[in-house]
């Protein structure tokens, strides 16, 4: 289930973010596909970080799948669910169950402090 709503979300950006092309799409998936959640991350994290709301959700589920960063992963979420991005709130009360007090603070302070690139 959880590759489905990454591909989705994946999807998702690419049909609505101008930014982002077809082969940026299959390179991120292919990734995601062979378990480099690196190289996912390196396709899918600057349009998160320019704000897209759906990206955002993507790299979250890519730092939680991959185990990469809880605490980013809880960052990104609470950021897409700011947006309204269906599925975020969720995912962020997910992992948070996976996290002490003190991470779940942390991931909150660093969303508080965050700003899309170039503003």
């Amino acid at each position: 289930m959880m590759r489905r709503l990454l591909v989705a979300a994946v999807i998702s950006v690419s049909l609505i973010s101008p930014s982002i092309t077809n082969a940026d799409v299959k390179t991120g998936e292919a990734a995601y596909n062979r378990g480099d959640y690196a190289a996912t991350l390196r396709e899918w994290q600057p349009l998160a970080n320019a704000g897209d709301s759906v990206a955002q959700v993507a790299v979250g589920l890519l730092h939680e799948r991959g185990q990469v960063d809880k605490v980013a992963a809880y960052m990104w979420f609470t950021l897409a669910a700011r947006q309204n991005e269906p599925r975020a709130a969720e995912a962020r009360d997910r992992i948070a169950r996976s996290m002490s007090r003190a991470e779940i603070a942390q991931g909150e302070l660093q969303a508080q402090m965050w700003r899309p690139t170039g503003q």
